[in-house]
């Protein structure tokens, strides 16, 4: 054997010549593998000038003089490099690492030992110092807690309800913010100015869930201009407008519309929280009203409006596409809308067939339209289904408030819709008068009325039932002139079967005349142009029709 099994360092051999040379190779050798220090492990080329004595672990994919020795030990020595071959379980301490590392028989490896299990260490601080306090303690950057291939949670346990669990915030040791368990199982906030005085800032009740807020809660402050499209943030963020439409005010996003906040006993949108179809359209909110059908421009004071925004929650909002047929916007506290009562009109398109109720608020009085049944509506100079001619007549003045619901209302509902528009500049609920026809349901005769040549009538089961007998267009006809009040509204109401009826209400605005479409029962709103009221009705040549309930009523708030 001419070198050791485990560094393959030469012996001297006995009568060798040049004994020294053989010595000197043994002790380059030892002192390149004794305590072995390297500099680096994935350098793939010698440097340019290296030092004596250096030692690198040859990367892999060397190059240069340094080819085809990738993992061996290179050490510069006497001005050239001479190459060791590491052997299973060698150690190396690697300076550019500030590791110890080992030679597993294919690759250097991490030789430090790997601590897998930390079972009741009394302190553990890492970069800092623990204590009996704090006896774990971290001096870090950031700190990650992180899952093990799903979710992660955090637990901090107290002893008893009267101790503290909780996450404590320091500025150079001082408290400033904490939140947890404090004293109680409440869930507390609480800030400090100097980490002596405590202020709860909210506190959430264990038992209720119930929110406590302990100071005035303040929004963001914005201008119409800074305030962020409502469909950019969640339904329920809520700001202070400093110059919203209206005055400066609180407004919520419902996802779609900013909508004004306000501190009514009843808001009209509540009537549908049943899920009912329908639309709820506010003009005394001004935040709710634009000039396009689109809704991108907010109506102003004497704008033309395209749009008023359905706050049912049905989304089944008031629109006109065409400019000319828009009513205008009045007022700057409270909306209203002032149709011309010849062709301004909004539409409402809802998902299928609204049956109920139309609550309607203007400035000079409320009316409640019972038994609709509509899938598209009008709010404006409409025959039907609502009272014949109601906008036209102008008998509510101008509109603030309208509600449509897929059933009927009651009593205290309709208070309560017509108390939040009183407060908002609508009249007050409208209500007929005594009746002022002259035996106009027709019990036992046809007293008060007059029937003209060509018509005859007699009464029967408790109707006028009245032919026409002749084929000439008729100047008079089954006819009664009612004492009215000029400038005073009326509502006229009949009743018609067995053959369409024809009709014509005269002394009044807006005028009514000619054949109606269907048999049933009529509603108009008129206005008196003087002091008669005539009602004339017939019907086809050689037709029967029979009346019945004919009513006129003075309409008073």
């Amino acid at each position: 054997m001419e070198r050791t099994p485990n560094l393959d360092l030469p012996y001297i051999m006995p009568s060798q010549a040049q004994k020294h040379v053989t010595h000197n190779e043994a002790i380059r050798a030892l002192d390149a593998l004794v305590q072995l220090v390297v500099i680096d492990r994935d350098r793939t080329a010698p440097p340019a000038e290296p030092g004596e004595g250096d030692r690198h672990i040859v990367g892999a994919g060397a190059t240069a003089h340094w080819a085809g020795r990738d993992g061996q030990i290179a050490a510069f020595q006497d001005g050239a490099w001479a190459y060791f071959t590491a052997q299973t379980g060698w150690h190396a301490y690697l300076l550019a690492e500030s590791r110890l590392i080992a030679w597993d028989g294919a690759a250097w490896i991490d030789a430090e030992p790997s601590v897998t299990e930390v079972q009741n260490a009394t302190h553990v601080g890492i970069q800092t110092t623990a204590d009996d306090t704090n006896r774990l303690a971290v001096a870090s950057a950031a700190t990650l807690l992180s899952h093990a291939g799903a979710g992660h949670r955090l637990k901090l346990n107290k002893n008893a309800p009267a101790d503290t669990a909780s996450v404590v915030f320091q500025t150079n040791w001082s408290g400033r913010a904490e939140f947890g368990l404090a004293g109680d199982d409440d869930w507390r906030v609480k800030v400090s100015p100097d980490g002596s005085t405590w202020h709860d800032a909210f506190v959430v009740d264990a038992d209720t869930g119930r929110l406590a807020i302990a100071a005035p809660l303040g929004l963001a402050s914005l201008t119409v201009a800074e305030r962020p499209a409502a469909d950019t943030v969640a339904a329920g963020t809520m700001v202070y407008v400093t110059d919203g439409p209206g005055g400066a005010g609180l407004m919520v996003s419902d996802a779609s519309y900013w909508l004004r906040v306000t501190t009514d006993a009843f808001s009209p949108d509540w009537l549908f929280g049943g899920g009912e179809d329908g639309a709820w359209c506010s003009p005394a909110d001004l935040s709710t009203v634009f000039e396009d059908a689109a809704a991108t421009t907010q109506a102003a004071e004497t704008d033309p409006v395209g749009h008023v925004v359905d706050r049912s929650g049905n989304q089944a909002h008031a629109t006109q596409a065409g400019a000319s047929l828009r009513p205008q916007l009045a007022g700057t506290t409270h909306g209203r809308l002032v149709l011309d009562g010849v062709d301004d009109k909004l539409t409402h398109t809802f998902a299928g067939p609204v049956v109920g109720d139309l609550l309607i608020a203007g400035t000079d009085g409320c009316w409640i339209e019972e038994g609709i049944d509509e899938t598209t509506l009008d709010i404006g100079p409409i025959d039907a289904p609502i009272s014949r001619r109601l906008f036209a007549s102008g008998v509510l003045g101008d509109i603030v408030g309208w509600l449509v619901i897929d059933r009927a209302t009651t009593a205290g509902e309709r208070a309560d819709f017509v108390a939040y528009y009183n407060a908002r500049g609508a009249g007050a609920l409208l209500v007929a008068g005594p009746e002022l026809v002259v035996n106009g349901t027709f019990d036992s005769d046809l007293a008060g009325w007059t029937v003209w040549p060509d018509f005859s009538a007699v009464q029967n089961n408790g109707k006028a039932e009245v032919t026409r007998n002749g084929f000439s267009q008729p100047s008079e006809t089954f006819t009664q002139n009612v004492t009215v009040e000029n400038g005073a509204f009326y509502q006229v109401e009949f009743e018609a079967a067995n053959a369409l009826p024809a009709r014509e209400i005269s002394g009044v605005t807006p005028s009514i005349f000619g054949n109606e479409g269907t048999t049933g029962a009529f509603r108009y709103i008129v206005k008196a142009t003087g002091t008669t009221m005539g009602l004339r009705f017939w019907c086809d040549a050689g037709q029967t029709v029979h009346l019945d309930n004919i009513s006129v009523r003075k309409l008073t708030n």
